[in-house]
């Protein structure tokens, strides 16, 4: 035996119409059991319409989040990479190996001048990109 799968638009009709009888009164209460059915194909495409608008809905809502996600991810990568010149700088010139005018007054000025002038340069670089 094969099973059918079942349609809920015409089973109200066919449990209907495997009743027998004859009659005025019969034709009216047809009637009745087709509008029924036609009311509940009606409700039922009105609430998949429903349910896809609210799925609609749902997957934009996710879309904007991610959309902002990634704005707020751009602007602390470029706030960690300009950061991440002077600890560089400062991390190379503090270890134990000679590096040129390390020690004097002029290396200070010179390695504090390299270290604000790549973050400045860095700055108005992710400026431009729009990630600040």
């Amino acid at each position: 035996m094969s099973k059918v799968a079942p349609t809920y638009e015409g089973d109200l009709l066919r449990n209907r119409r495997s009743g027998k009888g004859k009659g005025g009164r019969d034709a009216a209460i047809g009637r009745h059991w087709v509008l029924l059915s036609e009311q509940h194909a009606r409700v039922a495409n009105a609430a998949d319409a429903l349910r896809e608008a609210l799925s609609s809905i749902f997957d934009t809502s996710l879309a904007l989040a991610d959309v902002r996600l990634n704005q707020i991810m751009k602007k602390l990568t470029a706030w960690a990479a300009i950061l991440a010149v002077p600890t560089l700088v400062t991390s190379f010139v503090g270890m134990n190996v000679h590096f040129p005018l390390v020690g004097s007054l002029t290396g200070f000025w010179f390695y504090l001048l390299l270290m604000v002038t790549a973050s400045v340069v860095l700055y108005f670089v992710f400026r431009a990109k729009d990630w600040l």
